[in-house]
């Protein structure tokens, strides 16, 4: 079985993201394309990549298969976009060729074994924020400063975010073309989350608005693009 990308590159981008939440994550082709998911080992957060086909060229319709993604991202480093990189999957041996003009360089790897890692939160969320890229980055990134966890209010004109314990920041976002872009709550919803957790995704947002999805004392749930693919990502509540 044989997947390839057009980018060494864009594949990098993914190992990236993915490796900051775990060493290994779940390669499966379905429907919607090459579902990447990666899950941290406290079960906090839960990152899932969607690649459309159009951005991948596979010989087969069916695959299920744990990576090293951390090794992965060393073998690969940031990739170069005149390269392309093949995923070859035979049994028991995983072939990563990478090529550009004549040149091949192929690294072995093996599979992992993925089993109970195939999840994904049920929570239906109807209450949600989009923010421009660099507020939320700068949300979480000030909070960090003060606190060990971040806490997220929506009501129907605004988003608040609190952080405090060494100090206090808050952040008082309202509905406008620059920061805020969209809104939608029906009714006042609050949850508290771990900075840690909303950091490890900071580096994949860059390419397009955040979507933040926020039920009360549900899983925080984001939505945003990282190159070609539909990035979702879910960091479970705190107790306060």
């Amino acid at each position: 079985m044989r997947i390839t990308f057009s980018s060494t590159k864009e594949f990098s981008k993914y190992m990236e993201l993915a490796s900051k939440l775990s060493t290994d994550a779940l390669f499966k082709i379905t429907e919607e394309g090459l579902v990447i998911k990666a899950l941290d080992q406290g079960n906090i957060s839960l990152l899932k990549l969607v690649v459309p086909t159009h951005a991948f060229e596979a010989d087969t319709e069916e695959l299920s298969i744990g990576l090293d993604v951390a090794e992965l991202k060393k073998l690969l480093g940031k990739g170069k976009e005149d390269e392309t990189l093949t995923l070859e999957i035979k049994e028991g041996e995983i072939q990563i060729i990478v090529s550009k003009e004549g040149l091949t360089k192929k690294y072995y790897s093996r599979p992992i074994d993925m089993a109970g890692k195939d999840i994904e939160p049920k929570t239906q969320y109807s209450n949600y924020a989009i923010l421009d890229p660099e507020t939320f980055k700068e949300i979480v990134n000030d909070a960090k400063k003060v606190s060990t966890h971040v806490k997220f209010y929506l009501t129907s004109d605004h988003l608040e975010a609190e952080a405090k314990d060494m100090g206090v920041v808050k952040y008082q976002v309202r509905l406008e073309k620059t920061a805020l872009i969209d809104l939608i709550c029906s009714e006042p919803q609050t949850a508290m989350f771990p900075v840690l957790h909303l950091s490890y995704i900071l580096p994949g947002i860059k390419e397009s608005d955040v979507k933040l999805y926020l039920a009360t004392g549900k899983p925080l749930k984001l939505e945003f693009r990282i190159a070609n693919a539909d990035a979702y990502y879910w960091v479970a509540p705190a107790e306060e």
